[in-house]
């Protein structure tokens, strides 16, 4: 609980943790609507402000999806990584892999989709899967079936 000084005014650090503690009630609700249904920024706004009367500026939301790392997107860079390394363990090891992006399960569907529209580009490049830092932050697990 943050108490008033006597001035009866917050610091800017009592402002600060007064507000991260508003946001952090929704922060479960905003992961839900945000990363794992997929619904864009504006649709994530409008919904929590309708449900939970919560409402913030579009700024604001995008610092605090940037500070709780909840992302959505990939690039084509970490895409071609993703599948490289599919494709190196479907050939040497004989193994389907599930993919995590920070903690988000990288469906089969979203790889096929990107090798697909790559593909048809001419432009997909397969990079290494241990080359770049994203290469580093990828989670990747025997698919069992």
């Amino acid at each position: 609980m943050v108490t008033l000084p006597r001035s009866g005014r917050l610091s800017k650090a009592g402002r600060k943790a007064k507000n991260d503690l508003k946001w952090d009630a929704h922060k479960a609700e905003i992961r839900r609507i945000y990363v794992d249904k997929g619904e864009p920024l504006r649709v994530a706004m409008r919904m929590i402000e309708e449900t939970r009367g919560f409402k913030a500026s579009p700024r604001k939301w995008k610092e605090k999806l940037e500070e709780w790392k909840f992302e959505k997107y990939l690039s084509a860079q970490s895409m071609s990584t993703i599948v490289a390394k599919a494709q190196e363990r479907a050939d040497k090891e004989g193994k389907e892999t599930v993919f995590f992006h920070r903690k988000n399960q990288i469906s089969e569907e979203r790889i096929e989709t990107f090798k697909k529209r790559k593909t048809a580009e001419g432009s997909w490049v397969v990079t290494s899967p241990k080359s770049g830092k994203w290469a580093r932050k990828l989670h990747c697990v025997e698919k069992i079936v």
